[in-house]
């Protein structure tokens, strides 16, 4: 497999479980154990074999970041900003 599709594959995990680590902190007011830890570890430890670290952790952060943002516009409505302020 190639090194670009294990990227997206590691960061579409990385997005889904943060969606639902958001939907189960809703339904339970605090945060569940994840199962998904270890098939991600796996799935990175496969990236970083294939690829060189800054292009893997590079790919996967920007794809993570832009991914959580719209998915929690898309999935829980949340409004997006194009600069947010911390207050």
């Amino acid at each position: 497999m190639s090194p670009r599709v294990l990227l997206v594959a590691f960061t579409m995990n990385a997005v889904i479980s943060q969606l639902l680590l958001r939907r189960a902190t809703n339904g339970l007011g605090g945060a569940p154990a994840s199962l998904s830890a270890l098939p991600r570890f796996i799935l990175w430890m496969v990236i970083v074999s294939r690829e060189k670290l800054e292009v893997a952790t590079a790919g996967v952060g920007a794809g993570f970041y832009a991914l959580v943002a719209l998915s929690a516009w898309l999935v829980y409505g949340e409004v997006l900003y194009r600069f947010k302020s911390l207050e």
